[in-house]
Formats: C-alpha cells, sequence, structure tokens
C-alpha cells in the first residue's frame, strides 16, 4: 500500500515541470539557484537542503548544470532519513499535496459560512499603536512582492488537547502555505518570487481567557454576543452567538461546564430561522417571560421549561405598536429594565422605549442613542449588538462587537450614565496585543529570541540572513487565543488554525498579500479613493465600496484570482525584466529610468529614486505619441542643444531645456535626421548615450554600435562605424555583446551603464579598458527593488 502511494505522490507532483533538488548542505543553495535560473528554471521554495523547482522545459539543461551535490530527485526517491527533523515536515506536506484527495488552492471554494464582508481579513495595520517597538529590528522593506522571501513559521501548541495541533495538523499547514506562496508565485513568473520557509515548534502553557471580565467562553463569543439577557427566574446569566448558547451562573467564574449547547437542542419548539442565530433578548419583567427576536419575527419563551409559548413566532409589525418601519424589520438588540418595568429596543444609531412594560412605543420616539444614553464611547453612539439587565449588581450592560474583540460598558440604571472605568469601553476578553503576547511572547523565549514583535523580527532576520532572501515575515499559527482568525500587522501575520476549515490557503496568500501593500476589496474595510502600494500607487477601484457586483477575487472574498488592482499594490507592473531606457538630463541634473510606461527619477542615485516614483509616462511627458506612452526604446540628453530625444520604433521626439513638452514638429522619422545610421539603426535603436568626456554620441543596435559626432547641429556617425559591441567594449558579459536595453552616463561621476535584463555593467574608461571590477551586477543592488 505504501508503494502505491508513493506513486501516486510522485505522479501529481510532477504533474506540470516541479521537481526537487536535494542539496547535500544548504551552502550549495546559490550555486544550485543561479544554475536553475541560468537555464530557464525557477525556484518556488526553500526547505533547508531541499528546493522545489519548475523546471520549465530544461530539465536535461538544469540537470547537467547543477553544482556537484546537488540533485534532481523525485518524491519517493529522497531518504528521509538523511534530512533533519524541519526538513522532513515540509517534505511530509509535499507528499500530502501529491495525494489525490488533497483540494489544491484553486480547487477549494469559499467557505460560505463565513461572510468575508461582515467577518473581514485585518489589513496591514497595527493591532494597536501602543506595541510598537522603540527599538525595532530593522527588516529590508518590502516595497515589492519579488525575488527571494524568508518565512519564518512559528507553530504555537497549548497544552490543552483541544488547543494542541496535531502532527496531521502540522502537516496540512505546512502543505497550504506552500499551495499559498506557490500560487503567489504562478500569478506573476516576471517577479521571481521564490520562498524560504524554516518551522519553529513551541509549546505554551497557557489557560485560555484566564482573568478576563468574561472568562472561560469560546473563543469566538470575545468578538462579541448576538443577544444576551438574565433570567430573573434563575438568576442566570444566557449569551448567544450563532447558533449555539452560553450560560454564567457567576459571571467571574466562568461559563457554565456543559455549555456552549446548540439553541435548537435546549430551546423547545424554536423555529428554525431562530435555531440558526437571534438577533435580540430580554427578560420582561411585567409578565416574566423571555422574549427572542429574529429578523421581522419574535417568539415569547417560557423561563422555567424554555419551551416557545402556542402561537409563537408572530410579526413584530402589529405586536409593538407604533415601531417605525426599519425596527418592524428587525431590532439589533433589546433590553428590560427591572427597576420600570420599561423595555428598550435599539436599531442603528436610535432606539425606542415601551413604558412600564406596555406593548405601545412612548410618544417623542424614536430618539438618537446619544442624546440620552451617556458617556458612551463614538462606537456605541453608532448602534449596539446585545444588551441586558444584570440582576446580581442592578446595572445595564451594553455590549458592542468587534473583530478585535468585543467590548461593552455598564450603566447606572437611573441616569442611564456610563459608570467610571467604562468609558472607553472593556473588553469582554483581552486586546488584540495582549491576547497575542500570552502565547507569543513565552513561544518565542523558547526559541531564544526576546518578547514582543522584535523576537519575531529576530527570527525573520536570521532565516533572511541564513537564506540570502530579499525580505521576510513571520508567521504564527495556533489554537490558542487570538482576537481575529486572521490578521496581518507590520511584519507578521497571525492565523488561528482552529477557525478555518477548507479556506487556510486562501486566507494565508490574503495575509500574505496584506504584508507587501495589498488592502482588502471587501465593503467593510476597503475605500477606492485612497491610493494603495509602496513601489506603485494605485487605487483600489474594484472595492466592493465602489464596485459592488465585481470579480470575486483573493483580496475581496479569498476566491482563487487575482484582484485586478492588486498587482500594482504589490509592485507588480512594469520595472521586472529589463529597462528600456535610461537617460541623465543635463538641464536639471536628474537621472531617468523607464520601463513599459512607468519611469524613475533620480535627483542623486545614492539617496534612491525621488519621492513618488514611479510615475506614469502618460500625463506628465505631455504630446507624446501613443505609441510612446506605453514605453520607449532609448532616451538621450545632447548637451550641444540642451535637449532631451525619446525613441520609438523608426521615431523620435525633442523636449526643448526645460521641458516636459514634446517640441512642435514632432514626431519625425530617425531615418534622414541622424546622418549615416546604418540601414537597421533607421528602423529603431536600443539605446543611447551622451558621453561627457569627448562630446560623443553612442547608439546601440543589436550586436551592433555607431558613434556620432555633432557638426553644425547635425548628429552624424563617424567614419569606422558601426561596429560590434564585442570586442569594442572590453570585459563585457557575452549575453550584453548581442545587445543591450538601456545606456546612461551619469555626469556625477563620469561613469557609463549598460543595462542588460535584470543587470548591468559600469565603464570608468570605455570601450576599451574593461568594465570595472565588481561588475556585471543586478540593478536590486543600486537602483531600486528589481527581480532577477
Amino acid at each position: 500500500m505504501a508503494t502505491l502511494e508513493k506513486k501516486k505522490q510522485t505522479s501529481a507532483l510532477n504533474t506540470g515541470k516541479k521537481q526537487i533538488i536535494l542539496l547535500e548542505n544548504e551552502q550549495l543553495v546559490n550555486d544550485a539557484v543561479n544554475a536553475l535560473r541560468t537555464e530557464g528554471g525557477r525556484l518556488l521554495h526553500q526547505m533547508g537542503r531541499l528546493l522545489v523547482v519548475d523546471l520549465g522545459n530544461f530539465e536535461q539543461k538544469i540537470r547537467a548544470a547543477l553544482p556537484k551535490g546537488a540533485k534532481l530527485m523525485t518524491l519517493d526517491a529522497i531518504d528521509d532519513k538523511v534530512l533533519s527533523k524541519t526538513e522532513l515536515l515540509p517534505l511530509r506536506a509535499l507528499r500530502k499535496r501529491a495525494l489525490p484527495n488533497f483540494r489544491s488552492f484553486t480547487s477549494k471554494k469559499v467557505n460560505e459560512k463565513k461572510q468575508w464582508d461582515d467577518i473581514g481579513l485585518a489589513c496591514d495595520t497595527e493591532v494597536s499603536p501602543a506595541t510598537r517597538d522603540i527599538d525595532e529590528v530593522e527588516l529590508p522593506s518590502r516595497e515589492r512582492l519579488i525575488n527571494k522571501n524568508a518565512v519564518a513559521v512559528v507553530i504555537v501548541d497549548g497544552v490543552q488537547p483541544d488547543r494542541k495541533i496535531t502532527e496531521d495538523e502540522r502537516d496540512n499547514i505546512i502543505a497550504e502555505l506552500q499551495e499559498a506562496t506557490e500560487w503567489i508565485s504562478d500569478s506573476r513568473p516576471n517577479a521571481n518570487i521564490s520562498w524560504a520557509f524554516k518551522i519553529f515548534d513551541a509549546s505554551v502553557d497557557l489557560v485560555p481567557w484566564e482573568g478576563v471580565p468574561w472568562p472561560g467562553m469560546p473563543d469566538a463569543y470575545y468578538d462579541g454576543f448576538d443577544a444576551i439577557f438574565t433570567n430573573s427566574k434563575n438568576g442566570r446569566i444566557y449569551a448567544f452567538r450563532g447558533d449555539d448558547y452560553i450560560r454564567f451562573t457567576n459571571v467571574s467564574n466562568g461559563m457554565d461546564a456543559g455549555f456552549p449547547k446548540s439553541i435548537a437542542s435546549n430551546w423547545n419548539g424554536m423555529p428554525d430561522a431562530f435555531e440558526a442565530g437571534i438577533d435580540a433578548a430580554l427578560w420582561r419583567q411585567s409578565n416574566e417571560k423571555i422574549y427572542l427576536f429574529k429578523g421581522a419575527q419574535y417568539v415569547r419563551v417560557d423561563p422555567n421549561t424554555f419551551t416557545v409559548d402556542a402561537n409563537y413566532p408572530k410579526p413584530i409589525a402589529g405586536n409593538w405598536n407604533g415601531l417605525p418601519a426599519d425596527f418592524q424589520a428587525g431590532i439589533d438588540a433589546a433590553l428590560g429594565h427591572k427597576k420600570n418595568n420599561d423595555i428598550y429596543m435599539f436599531k442603528g444609531d436610535k432606539y425606542v422605549r415601551f413604558s412600564n412594560g406596555s406593548s405601545t412605543m412612548d410618544a417623542g420616539y424614536p430618539k438618537t442613542i446619544s442624546s440620552n444614553w451617556h458617556g458612551l464611547p463614538d462606537d456605541f453612539k453608532k448602534g449596539i449588538d446585545a444588551a441586558f439587565w444584570r440582576d446580581s449588581n442592578e446595572r445595564i450592560y451594553l455590549f458592542k462587537n468587534n473583530r478585535w474583540g468585543g467590548k461593552y460598558v455598564r450603566l447606572n440604571p437611573d441616569d442611564f450614565t456610563v459608570e467610571p472605568g467604562y468609558e472607553d469601553g472593556k473588553n469582554i476578553g483581552l486586546s488584540g496585543e495582549e491576547a497575542e503576547s500570552r502565547w507569543r511572547d513565552p513561544a518565542l523565549n523558547q526559541l531564544g529570541v526576546e518578547s514582543g514583535h522584535n523576537g519575531g523580527k529576530q527570527l525573520a532576520a536570521k532565516l533572511i540572513e541564513d537564506t540570502n532572501s530579499d525580505y521576510g515575515f513571520t508567521v504564527y499559527i495556533t489554537k490558542l487565543p487570538v482576537v481575529h482568525f486572521a490578521y496581518a500587522s507590520g511584519s507578521r501575520w497571525v492565523l488561528s488554525q482552529s477557525n478555518l476549515s477548507g479556506d487556510m490557503s486562501r486566507v494565508m496568500a490574503h495575509e500574505s498579500l496584506h504584508l507587501y501593500g495589498a488592502p482588502d476589496e471587501y465593503l467593510t474595510t476597503s475605500s477606492c479613493t485612497s491610493d494603495y502600494g509602496r513601489f506603485f500607487t494605485a487605487k483600489n477601484s474594484n472595492s466592493k465600496a465602489c464596485d459592488a457586483t465585481g470579480n470575486d477575487c483573493i483580496m475581496r472574498n479569498n476566491a482563487a484570482e487575482m484582484c485586478a488592482f492588486t498587482p500594482l499594490h504589490i509592485g507588480w507592473d512594469t520595472f521586472e525584466t529589463k529597462l528600456d531606457a535610461a537617460v541623465y538630463r543635463g538641464d536639471n541634473d536628474k537621472t531617468y529610468l523607464f520601463s513599459g510606461k512607468h519611469y524613475i527619477r533620480y535627483s542623486n542615485i545614492s539617496d534612491g529614486r525621488d519621492e513618488g516614483y514611479p510615475k506614469l509616462m502618460e500625463g506628465r511627458w505631455n504630446g507624446l505619441p501613443a505609441s510612446f506612452k506605453v514605453g520607449i526604446d532609448a532616451a538621450l540628453w545632447r548637451e550641444d542643444n540642451k535637449a532631451l530625444y525619446f525613441f520609438k520604433g523608426d521615431q523620435y521626439v525633442r523636449f526643448s531645456e526645460g521641458s516636459t513638452t514634446v517640441d512642435n514638429g514632432y514626431p519625425r522619422l530617425i531615418k534622414g535626421n541622424w546622418k549615416g545610421l546604418p540601414v537597421a539603426f533607421e528602423g529603431g535603436i536600443d539605446a543611447a548615450i551622451w558621453r561627457d568626456s569627448n562630446d560623443k554620441i553612442y547608439m546601440f543596435k543589436g550586436s551592433q554600435y555607431v558613434r556620432l559626432s555633432v557638426v553644425d547641429n547635425s548628429p552624424t556617425v563617424d567614419a569606422g562605424y558601426p561596429k560590434s559591441i564585442s570586442p569594442a567594449w572590453a570585459g563585457m558579459p557575452s549575453s550584453f555583446n548581442n545587445g543591450i536595453d538601456a545606456a546612461l552616463m551619469r555626469r556625477d561621476n563620469g561613469k557609463i551603464y549598460l543595462f542588460k535584463n535584470a543587470k548591468y555593467v559600469r565603464y570608468t574608461n570605455p570601450p576599451g579598458e574593461g568594465i570595472d571590477a565588481g561588475y556585471p551586477n543586478w540593478i536590486d543592488k543600486n537602483w531600486m527593488p528589481f527581480p532577477r
């Protein structure tokens, strides 16, 4: 059976071009990755000495190019005994993914039980401003989701059986994380994204929700209650959330044993809709009955037998007289005042009153909550979610649900004023940072790093260094309490493994994209008027806030589709495979790089690109022909006439000194205006520079170049040209000899730079004395974040 299973695993994994490279040691990673990329393959994941790779159509070439000690292998050929524990876990995950019954990222369905617009996933915002570290560990800025990314995965166990993560769940967590990150990588091959994982295990002896105001409840109840009331017949408090409920005999002692229970199993005669959840509940003192509300209906319940009275449910309309239409359609919360028998119902930012047990609304209502309930926090004034009278202290409690943890206030029933200590609302359980830090900090200490967010950053920083990654973050996965089932913040994301089923990889992808600048697109937490992104910036125009009928996608409802605007938000568009053009402009002492429809400007290259760049060509270089707006072939500054030139195909345009508007009479043909050019150059050029030291212009086309002198304001090709780039430009890498993408002369240092794909070379004394030592180099090392 085991042999058959392994055959299925290998077959499934090798669908497409993915295989495993097993290294003798991690020191071989760079050599193996360079060989892989040189021959056309792509790294997807690194897990210790295991590399998961996409071979494309180049398996034989890649196999031959791998360094000694690196072997292409199938899953069944790997001997588990040679792997460390941290390497074996991801290997087991790979094997799990290869099984026929494993549902891949794209085949999963969004969990319909979760209403993403209501629950939401957190954007890249601190859970609590107070949690920011003073002396923070600095991680590389995640301006773009490109290149190699280190992911420190911290799996935190509790000691209670229901808080432990089983071995099978661990395998599934890593399998889902592989699915999520691989889907991201496959979404943009040009970004050359790969992931280096390291798994850290910790176990924390923690009593969940110990010492909180409402202890011992299931995790979900700490986001808030749907409804709550005191049964004055037995003095117990009942709280509802979803299709179940809990009971308190004494709140400080925690939830009563045996709870939660389903509404369906213990409330007799309840209509189906009510069994699925209720909206509001109250104890009515005038007849000592329980009332439960759902949508436009309500039921009356005997407090001794918990049986719905005969002839119920009934419509709110016609039985609670005088209510406005919106209250008749359903209420948010209800409250019975035990001192005066008044009943209060809440809807949105308004409430109504029924005096002394009456079923007819008092005159002068509805009123705003803010006008008569004094001292409430601002969010409570906009509406409340549950309310009740507590017999034990004769106080009124109002609750406000929140995905970062529900809050409540306590009021004096005589003057409806919030009591001291509740002015800002109290957490039903813990704040986000309190909940996370209780298990996070002991876990980090076990792993040998400090408490707080710096500890997580230390893990990520070490992994970035060890794996030669460009960026990195920390992932925490646990069944211990969190305030929200998944959220991203700063340089980490957190996931509650116990609260997800079927959507885990989608949520993982969603949260990872947050860390690189992607905003949410569902209704309650998105905006279509703000700019998002750190490299490129763009509106979020397919957000539900401005496009309710837009397509499903990963940031909108966790569907396995990339949202239309997310690529820009995470830095995908241009400046990915090569530069189109580069130029120093003498009239403003600025340097420009061009790629597709975008360009970048530098005032001082060592300081990085100017603020606000990249920018679109369109709208900033006025008068450009349409074909130039989506990308140019070359750019040239001429010192003799202080003019800037853009080339596209067989045409060019000119900008006079100080202008960003195309001069009148342009575009013009290259042919006839740049004298002596070979025919191939007249059809278009690849790159051009003006050289300060000899006052010459150089143009490149394919494997050749020409040199021009300006005579009587007319650029003319010098005698003896064209010439081959090789051997004239000495020391050039072979790939550059067949053509370059862009050329630049920097006037600040007098050096010339030639760009090809993701690399460039530098000349101090071109062309004959060879490239400077240390070159070629990667564009992203000294210019900008760039895939390589």
